[in-house]
């Protein structure tokens, strides 16, 4: 307010001050209505803030309860990939060992192959020389067998010569007792009759013995 301002009549101030307090009204009343707009403006972004924040609140702990489950994923997978390590581990020593293995039997197939070609040859050598050995087993029977034949051969033979000789013997004795005088002659014949019943005992008891002797097998 302008306290320098003069009027030129009392009306003229009274219309002032009516005017200034209308307009000084009107301000309040403005003031007032954005006051209360802004209370209600305030009001209404206070309850948004009030939401948005709760929306919030449950969106923290929404996440925390999913930061903690995925903490518990992580501890429970972490866990899973150390054993999974230590599963690989030993599968892979495992592996190992059967690779080992692998070529351990494929070294003992090799050496039992060359054994078993080793035995084969071993095999026909074996049967050659039984063959062989067969073969000369049976020229060795053959032989032994002709031998046998040669020997009993020979023994009737001598038998014959033996008989030969005896009678040899016995007419050279009959001629010197058919040339001897009578008496020496019965006592001679007496002589040859008794060494020619020997004889013939002899040669019997040599013929058994012939026969009853064993011939090697055949």
């Amino acid at each position: 307010m302008d306290e320098s301002k003069t009027f030129n009549s009392v009306e003229e101030e009274c219309c002032y001050w009516k005017d200034l307090a209308r307009k000084n009204h009107q301000e309040c009343l403005d003031v007032k209505q954005e006051l209360d707009d802004f209370t209600e403006g305030s009001r209404q972004l206070e309850a948004e803030l009030e939401m948005s924040l709760q929306q919030h609140e449950k969106t923290i702990r929404d996440l925390k309860l999913a930061l903690n489950q995925l903490q518990i994923d992580n501890e429970s997978l972490r866990k899973r990939m150390t054993n999974t390590e230590s599963e690989y581990t030993v599968l892979e020593q495992k592996y190992s060992l059967v690779c080992e293995e692998k070529d351990r039997l494929k070294s003992y197939t090799r050496e039992l192959e060359q054994v078993n070609d080793d035995l084969e040859r071993a095999h026909r050598v074996v049967t050659e020389s039984v063959a062989g050995f067969e073969a000369m087993l049976n020229q060795a029977y053959e032989k032994n067998a002709l031998l046998e034949i040669e020997v009993d051969e020979k023994e009737v033979l001598q038998v014959k010569l033996q008989r030969l000789m005896d009678e040899t013997r016995d007419l050279k004795q009959e001629l010197n007792i058919r040339t001897a005088p009578n008496d020496s002659r019965s006592f001679s014949e007496k002589t040859i009759s008794d060494n020619r019943q020997v004889e013939i005992e002899t040669q019997t008891s040599g013929a058994e013995g012939i026969n009853s002797t064993p011939h090697p097998m055949k």
